[in-house]
C-alpha cells in the first residue's frame, strides 16, 4: 500500500490531490517517531495525528489498491489460501489506517506513561527526600523521553511500526506488549526492550516471574497503566478456581454464563511493563525459572472460519478454528490459586504500576499498602490481568470429565514436542465448559498467526496420537495416575490434582487410527452491520439491539464522517442519517466512562471538540454512558430523546411508561 502511494506520488501530476497525498504520507509516515510524538523545537504533542487525509487517500485509490493487493497474494501457497482470501485482503486494507492510529497510540501512551510518572516523581521530590528506586525511576523515565525523541534506527518510523506489527517484521508482533529494563543494576546503562504477543505475556510478564535476556535476569516491578492521574481500568470478574470459570461479574449477573461458586478479583488489560535487574547469569546456568500461572478463558463469538474433523474409530468431532477470538485471563500463581482458600491476583497498585511478587511477607505487604496509600492515594489490591488474543486451535467437545481435557492436552504436547521438535510451551491450552455437563479442551497456538503446528498436528494425526499412546503406557514409574515421569511437569502443577495418563490413554486408543475431514466452519463476526462498519465490543452490539428493539431501526455503524472545517474525522457509534420524510443526522456515541478509554479528561475534551463541530455540520449528537444500559430509567429518556429527534412520536409514546423498556432489557441483558 505505502509502495503504491508513493508511486503515485512521483507519477501524478501537479493538483490538489497530489498535494493532499504528498501531506498525508508526511503525516502518516515521517522518518522517525518523533514526529508522532513532538512537535518542531521538542515540544511534547497534545495528542497523535489522526491520519484522516491518508484515510481520504485511500477511500480514493480503494479499487484498485485492493486489485493489487489481491493481485500480489495470487501466486500465495494453496496451503495458506485461507489466511488472503478477497475479504482478508479488504479487511485490512480497510482497517490499514486504523492499525496505523493504534500502533501509533501504543507509542504516544508509552510516552506519556513516562512524562506522567516524572511528574509524580518530581511532585514528591518537591515535599522530601525521594527513595532510591524512586530516583531509579526517574532516571528511567529521563531516558525513555530522550529515546523517544532520538533518530536511531530504533526510533526509524519503519522500524518502529514494524515492531507493533503494522508493517512485517520478523519476530514481531501486532498489539505487542513491551518489557522495557535497563541492563545495569544502576539503572544508566544501554536501554533493553523485549516484545511479547498479549497471550504470551499474560504468563510471563507477571510479578514474581523472572525473564532472562542478554545474560542477565530481570524481574518485573511496574506495569505502565495509561498516564492519567485517576485511573479505573479495573472490571470486574467473577472467578471459580475449581470449575476454571472466568467471567465478567456484569454478565454472570444477568444469567448470560455458568453457576457456580467463586470469589470477585478486579482485572486489569496486560499493559507495557517496567523490568527491574536481578542478576547476572552464566552458561553453568541450566535452569530458568518460569513460575507456573493459572490462565482461565472463553471463546468470544469471532472467527476466521474453520474445518470440522471426525476421529476414527470413536467418530469424536474436533475442530480446527481459524483466528479464533479468545479471552484470557491470569488469575494468579498457580500455587496461590490452589491454597486454602485461594488466593487471586498480583499485589499492584492501579495508580502508579508498581508491584510486589506473590508470596511476599504479610510485613511486606503492609508496608507496600501503607506507602502507596501515602503516595498515590489509593491502597493497592490483587488485581488479575486480562488478554484478548486471536488465535488458531484445535477444539476437542464431549469430554466427560475436566481431568480429560487436561489430561489429553498435556499427553498432544508431550508428543507432538517428540514429534515436531517443538517446544511443549509452543501450544497452550484451557478447559471450556461445553454442553450439559460435558468440557471441551482448547489446545491453542498463541503465536500471532499461528506458527504452523497445528496444521502439522492435523497431518501427522496418527503418528502423534500414537506416539503420545506409547509414551503414557510405557511410564517408567507405572503410576496410578500421573507423575513426573510421564504428564507432571513444574509448570502444569495447576493441575497436579486432575492429570491422569490413564484419562489420556483411554481417548488416544479410541481415537488414534486417523483424522477425517467433514466439513467448512463457517466465519463468525455476529457485530458487523448492515451499513458495512464494525461494532467493535460487545455493550456497542447490546445497544444497537436495544435501538431495534425499541422500534427506531437498525442503525448504521462505525461509520466515518469527515470535519471539513478543521480536517479531521469522528466515528460515532451508530448513525441514522436519511433525508425522507424529514431530515434526519443522529451520531450516537456510546461512552465506557473507564479513565482508560473516554473517561479520561484530554480525551474527554477532545471528543467534546469534535463532536461540537460535527454538531456545527447540522448533527445531533447523542452522548449515552455505558452505564445507561444498566439503567432503565436513564436508557428510557436517552430512548425517547432519539425518537423525538427522528420524529417518532409513536415510538416515544409507547416508551413512554415502563412495560416496554422492562421488555427491552429482558430481551437484550
Amino acid at each position: 500500500l505505502i509502495s503504491e502511494l508513493k508511486r503515485r506520488e512521483i507519477a501524478e501530476s501537479e493538483g490538489e490531490e497530489v498535494t493532499q497525498l504528498i501531506d498525508a504520507l508526511r503525516e502518516a509516515f515521517p522518518p522517525y517517531i518523533r514526529d508522532y510524538l513532538f512537535h518542531e523545537g521538542r515540544r511534547f504533542r497534545s495528542d497523535i495525528p489522526d491520519f484522516s487525509l491518508l484515510q481520504t487517500c485511500l477511500d480514493r485509490y480503494r479499487d484498485s489498491l485492493r486489485n493489487l493487493v489481491e493481485d500480489v497474494f495470487s501466486r500465495w501457497p494453496e496451503e495458506a489460501k485461507r489466511e488472503v482470501d478477497r475479504d482478508q485482503l479488504a479487511r485490512h486494507v480497510g482497517g490499514f489506517v486504523e492499525s496505523l492510529r493504534a500502533a501509533v497510540r501504543t507509542l504516544y501512551t508509552r510516552l506519556q506513561w513516562a512524562r506522567e510518572t516524572r511528574t509524580h516523581i518530581r511532585e514528591r521530590e518537591a515535599t522530601g527526600l525521594l527513595e532510591p528506586h524512586d530516583r531509579f525511576l526517574a532516571r528511567r523515565c529521563d531516558r525513555l523521553i530522550e529515546e523517544m525523541s532520538e533518530t536511531s534506527l530504533q526510533t526509524y518510523t519503519l522500524t518502529a511500526l514494524a515492531r507493533e506489527g503494522v508493517l512485517p517484521g520478523y519476530g514481531m508482533y501486532e498489539e505487542g506488549i513491551e518489557a522495557r529494563a535497563s541492563m545495569t543494576e544502576d539503572g544508566l546503562g544501554d536501554s533493553l526492550a523485549i516484545t511479547r504477543s498479549p497471550s504470551i505475556a499474560l504468563r510471563e510478564f507477571v510479578p514474581g516471574n523472572r525473564l532472562y535476556a542478554v545474560r542477565h535476569a530481570y524481574r518485573v516491578s511496574r506495569y505502565k497503566f495509561p498516564a492519567e492521574t485517576e485511573r479505573e481500568l479495573a472490571e470486574e470478574y467473577f472467578v471459580d478456581p475449581e470449575t476454571e470459570v472466568v467471567e465478567p461479574l456484569i454478565q454472570r449477573r444477568r444469567g448470560e454464563y455458568s453457576a457456580g461458586e467463586g470469589a470477585q478479583l478486579d482485572v486489569v488489560p496486560i499493559s507495557d511493563v517496567d523490568l527491574a535487574f536481578l542478576s547476572q547469569i552464566s552458561d553453568q546456568e541450566k535452569h530458568r525459572f518460569a513460575m507456573p500461572v493459572a490462565v482461565f478463558g472463553h471463546l468470544q463469538r469471532k472467527r476466521r472460519g474453520g474445518v470440522a474433523y471426525q476421529l476414527q474409530p470413536c467418530e469424536r468431532e474436533v475442530q480446527h478454528l481459524y483466528g479464533q477470538s479468545l479471552r484470557l485471563v491470569n488469575v494468579g500463581p498457580a500455587r496461590e490459586i490452589r491454597r486454602s482458600p485461594p488466593e487471586l491476583g498480583y499485589p499492584v497498585c492501579q495508580v502508579c504500576g508498581a508491584v510486589r511478587p506473590p508470596g511476599a511477607s504479610e510485613a511486606e505487604l503492609e508496608s507496600f499498602r501503607e506507602v502507596h496509600l501515602e503516595q498515590c492515594g489509593r491502597v493497592p489490591e490483587n488485581i488479575g490481568l486480562v488478554a484478548e488474543a486471536e488465535v488458531d486451535a484445535l477444539k476437542f467437545a464431549d469430554l466427560d470429565a475436566r481431568s480429560d481435557a487436561v489430561s489429553l492436552a498435556e499427553a498432544l504436547r508431550l508428543a507432538s514436542a517428540q514429534v515436531l521438535e517443538m517446544e511443549e510451551d509452543d501450544l497452550e491450552y484451557i478447559s471450556l465448559h461445553g454442553s450439559g455437563d460435558l468440557f471441551e479442551l482448547l489446545l491453542y497456538d498463541p503465536m500471532p498467526g499461528g506458527s504452523g503446528l497445528l496444521d502439522q498436528i492435523v497431518e501427522r494425526w496418527t503418528e502423534i496420537a500414537s506416539v503420545a499412546v506409547e509414551m503414557l503406557e510405557d511410564c517408567e514409574e507405572q503410576c496410578e495416575a500421573s507423575c513426573y515421569a510421564c504428564i507432571l511437569r513444574y509448570d502444569n502443577m495447576f493441575h497436579h490434582g486432575e492429570l491422569n495418563r490413564h484419562a489420556a490413554l483411554a481417548l488416544l486408543r479410541d481415537c488414534s487410527q486417523r483424522l477425517v475431514q467433514q466439513h467448512s466452519l463457517p466465519a463468525e463476526d455476529p457485530v458487523r452491520t448492515e451499513g458495512g462498519g464494525e461494532v467493535t465490543h460487545s455493550p456497542e452490539l447490546r445497544l444497537r439491539n436495544i435501538l431495534e428493539a425499541a422500534g427506531l431501526g437498525r442503525p448504521d455503524g462505525q461509520m466515518i464522517i469527515e470535519l471539513r472545517d478543521i480536517g479531521r474525522s469522528t466515528t460515532p457509534d451508530f448513525v441514522y442519517e436519511q433525508d425522507h420524510p424529514g431530515r434526519v443526522r443522529i451520531a450516537i456515541y456510546l461512552d465506557g466512562l473507564s479513565k482508560g478509554i473516554h473517561g479520561n479528561r484530554e480525551q474527554r475534551d477532545y471528543d467534546r471538540y469534535l463532536r461540537n463541530e460535527l454538531e456545527l455540520q447540522g448533527w445531533d449528537v447523542i452522548e449515552i454512558p455505558a452505564s445507561a444500559l444498566d439503567d432503565p430509567r436513564l436508557l428510557k429518556s436517552y430512548l425517547r430523546n432519539i425518537a423525538a429527534k427522528m420524529s417518532r412520536p409513536d415510538v416515544a409514546n409507547e416508551l413512554a411508561g415502563d412495560r416496554k423498556i422492562r421488555e427491552i432489557l429482558n430481551e437484550n441483558g
